[in-house]
């Protein structure tokens, strides 16, 4: 059972009951025994954006245009959908002169997106009509079965009900476009840029909730993202692993900031090299960007035609994502070039001799755009960093995730190499796990000296 099942079950009970299709689940032992429960959350330090992405949603007019075709414009739904497209059209118009800031390359997808600031009468208008939508197609679907493209849309509606009547001071309204062919939709997110005070009730009818990660930190972050704050005592339990088991190496000369990476690829290069060189074995690459993995790729091969490197794609299948995989089970040379924070980075278990190593390019830092933008005003709004709370701590995060594939058990072995300058910096070394015992490093022949050290060391 997940915690968003949960989440699930809170957020329904604002909400009319829709048993049609089932939008919702509800989960009523919670109610039930309340403070008897006892929850548990794997994979803990997901739960930030998956709590967000529980408490957003949104109006996608392409959707609707979608179910307008599918029922040839029948009456109903021309009625229904010209009636939204009204109400969001003069979201536009209202958004566009509450914003000035545009931004290209969102989280989500391609489009631009638009903050915007919404009086409470349009509020209540955009709510009124969605209200009004859902109810009447509620009441079509108790004459005629709905197809599955309409009980999607009904169920976007309903959602999207639900979150307006919860917002807070956390939501956000954003536009974007979306231009297919000769054809231009608007939609409308509500997003949640911090779950925190949910989370908080929740846990509020809990008898107690634990949390595992390995990468929840620091404690600043953690409270005010996951709604862990002084009431809530936070008790940690210290990790098993040692220094001993794993080497950590920082270069302090590579620097992968846009303006600088181009000038560092035959650094990266060659002390990719010496990491594989070290020991043979199976070695993963994790790069904050597919632009800079395709650049190191390209000139890696070049220089090293011989050695097999597998990269991760774009887009893959399952059974592309599971070959890749099974690689590091199954062979014992292996070379993976990833993306950081990515499907091969977080939740696979590379135990034993499966994985001997990881090297890290690049900080890893979210993409700037209006999302983010934001985010930062409303942590700066509660008197934080908002940078830190932005961009810093989430990419240490996947710093650590990643890195954390390396040690699964208490025989195992490897080496982690971090191919940026910034994270020699204190503020990153006081946050790194507590059996890292980090070594910097300026020049590849430096490195090539420690980890023939560290391995000739774990050998006897």
């Amino acid at each position: 059972m997940t915690f968003g099942y949960l989440i699930s079950d809170i957020v329904t009970k604002k909400s009319v009951s829709v048993k049609l299709g089932k939008p919702h689940i509800q989960l009523a032992h919670f109610e039930q025994f309340g403070k008897s429960q006892v929850v548990l959350v794997d994979e803990g330090h997901n739960l930030i954006d998956r709590s967000r992405q529980m408490y957003s949603a949104d109006i996608i007019e392409s959707d609707a245009l979608n179910v307008l075709q599918e029922t040839q414009h029948k009456t109903f739904f021309t009625k229904q959908i010209n009636r939204l497209s009204s109400v969001l059209v003069a979201v536009e118009e209202l958004a566009k002169s509450t914003s000035t800031e545009q931004s290209r390359g969102n989280a989500k997808d391609n489009s631009e997106w638009r903050g915007g600031v919404l009086d409470s009468a349009l509020i209540e208008k955009l709510h009124a009509t969605t209200q009004s939508i859902q109810a009447n197609l509620f009441d079509f679907s108790l004459s005629e079965s709905l197809s599955e493209l309409e009980m999607s849309w009904l169920k976007q509606i309903i959602r999207f009900n639900v979150i307006l009547s919860l917002r807070d001071d956390a939501h956000q309204f954003f536009i974007s476009h979306q231009t297919n062919g000769l054809i231009d939709t608007l939609n409308v997110h509500l997003i949640c840029l911090n779950a925190a005070n949910y989370l908080e009730q929740i846990y509020k009818n809990l008898r107690s909730l634990i949390v595992f990660s390995g990468t929840l930190r620091p404690d600043t972050y953690v409270a005010e993202t996951l709604g862990f704050r002084d009431a809530l005592p936070i008790k940690r339990v210290p990790s098993i692993f040692s220094h001993n088991q794993l080497g950590v190496f920082i270069s302090t000369r590579i620097d992968t900031r846009y303006r600088y990476r181009d000038g560092f690829i035959q650094a990266i290069v060659a002390d990719i090299k010496a990491v594989i060189e070290s020991k043979a074995g199976n070695y993963m690459v994790a790069f904050s960007s597919y632009h800079l993995l395709e650049k190191v790729a390209e000139e890696f091969a070049k220089q090293f035609p011989k050695t097999v490197l597998s990269k991760q794609e774009r887009a893959s299948t399952l059974e592309q994502k599971e070959e890749f995989i099974s690689q590091f089970f199954n062979q014992r040379s292996v070379l993976g070039f990833v993306i950081l924070g990515g499907v091969y980075t977080e939740g696979v278990d590379y135990r034993g001799d499966s994985l001997d190593g990881v090297i890290v390019v690049g900080s890893g830092m979210p993409q700037v755009n209006q999302l983010q933008a934001h985010l930062t005003q409303y942590f700066e709004g509660l008197g934080l960093s908002g940078f830190d709370m932005t961009y810093r701590y989430p990419a240490l995060q996947r710093v650590f995730q990643t890195t954390g594939r390396v040690i699964r058990q208490l025989s195992d072995k490897g080496v982690v190499v971090l191919l940026d300058k910034r994270f020699a910096e204190p503020r990153f070394l006081r946050m790194a796990p507590e059996y890292w015992s980090p070594k910097c490093y300026r020049a590849t022949d430096q490195l090539q000296q420690a980890l023939q050290e560290f391995w000739l060391k774990n050998e006897q």
